[in-house]
């Protein structure tokens, strides 16, 4: 076996002579941002350090020739051709607009190799386009690799990413794939203790959710999925909110009976301590009247339900076609957090009279209903202009969100700095 890998050399790498073409084709016909500048940047991922070190030194040579600047960065090492060779300065260098320089230097990245160490929480925009050298399993993790360059602020007319599958024949990859998953989960299990490991259903909800990945990575392959294109029949933020279906399949297993003895519109009173300017309510509504039909588009991606997220101020700060951004906010203020915060619910106590006077909660809540209603109309407007593609329809009157009527509270959650 090792003498069959040995054979396997940079030269006789198909894969290493294709992504070569990509760089040469991004250095000498780069497109122009919109202020007519050339944009050489390129953004690599791997998810294996050792082949972002492979790529690292095998795309030495080119990217000499062509004189681009490139650097890599994982969990533990980084290597530039430019600047200070620390994981921030690369960064920084990569992204000098996206990440607010402020030091006058010529040290510029033009091509960066990096690890899913990246994937989340870095702005990356003035880079135009990711190149997925090598796709992972969890479709999350690539739109959250295409997140980095798909941001607010960019400067680029047009943002994209460039796909490497494993085979031709997705079918034998995803099937290959799922059954060393599925057996790696139930390894976990026995291993931790949480589970029988001869419990059937253990494995039944692992192969259930490796399938519904499998259909978001065949979709993924397939077609152009634009996040912001209400219409279609999947969305990008969809595929985002696998990690908290997931997250929450696992509570529901371990609190099924408290949660179902909990009432509707029970509350709780949360700390913010990172961002004042972020004091509101979370609400998370039901639409009792909503139709079954899949094929109808709503304004949610989790509809019946809606997830809103409302300033104090009244301004609607994520709106129901935010689930994601709504759900990582939520976990972004309970995490670890166990316990009730009696300052908190002592504070809310006064502020509200004991629960006499919640006049500013209900204008919140009505406020964010009406968001919810004008955001229906204006899915189903834009439907109409698009001709109902893939079978899009209409949603009835008779099953459209109008009035409070329609929605119940299932639950709300109250975020703030407030001390008493």
């Amino acid at each position: 076996m090792l003498e069959k890998v040995k054979s396997i050399t940079p030269e006789r790498d198909g894969k290493l002579k294709e992504i070569k073409k990509h760089i040469r084709d991004k250095g000498l016909n780069p497109p122009k941002d919109k202020d007519e500048n050339p944009n050489r940047k390129l953004l690599i991922f791997t998810t294996f350090k050792d082949t972002a070190e492979y790529l690292y030194d095998n795309l030495s040579k080119l990217t000499s020739e062509l004189g681009l600047n490139m650097a890599l960065v994982s969990g533990d090492s980084t290597q530039t051709t430019c600047g200070e060779n620390k994981f921030n300065d690369i960064l920084t260098n990569f992204a000098p607009r996206a990440r607010e320089r402020s030091e006058d230097t010529n040290a510029t990245i033009d091509l960066l190799i990096a690890t899913d160490c990246i994937s989340e929480g870095q702005n990356l925009q003035d880079c135009d386009t990711v190149l997925n050298y090598d796709i992972h399993w969890n479709p999350v993790r690539i739109i959250q690799r295409f997140g980095r360059i798909d941001r607010i602020g960019s400067n680029n007319v047009a943002v994209k990413m460039i796909n490497y599958w494993p085979t031709e024949d997705m079918e034998v990859y995803l099937r290959l794939r799922n059954r060393v998953e599925s057996r790696m989960a139930l390894a976990d299990a026995t291993a931790s203790g949480d589970d029988d490991p001869l419990n059937e259903s253990a494995y039944e909800h692992t192969q259930m959710e490796l399938n519904f990945r499998d259909k978001q990575l065949e979709r993924l392959r397939e077609e152009v999925l634009d996040l912001d294109d209400l219409s279609d029949s999947v969305v990008m933020s969809d595929f985002t909110l696998d990690y908290f279906f997931a997250q929450l399949l696992k509570y529901l297993e371990r609190n099924r009976a408290q949660l179902e003895a909990t009432p509707d519109g029970a509350y709780a009173v949360t700390s913010n301590e990172n961002n004042s300017s972020e004091n509101g309510v979370i609400f998370f509504l039901q639409q009792a009247n909503a139709s079954t039909d899949k094929q109808q588009k709503t304004a949610s991606p989790i509809h019946p339900y809606y997830a809103v997220y409302i300033r104090n101020s009244g301004d609607i700060r994520y709106g129901c076609i935010n689930a994601k951004q709504v759900l990582d906010l939520f976990e972004t203020v309970t995490v670890g957090k166990e316990d009730t915060i009696d300052d908190l619910c002592l504070w809310f106590d006064q502020e509200t009279e004991y629960g006499d006077n919640m006049t500013h909660y209900n204008k919140l809540l009505d406020t964010v209903i009406s968001h919810i209603t004008r955001s229906h109309t204006k899915t189903q407007s834009q439907i109409l202009k698009s001709g109902n593609p893939r079978g899009a329809r209409l949603t009835p009157a008779s099953k459209a969100p109008k009035d409070t009527g329609d929605f119940k509270l299932v639950t709300w959650l109250i975020i703030t700095t407030q001390q008493s």
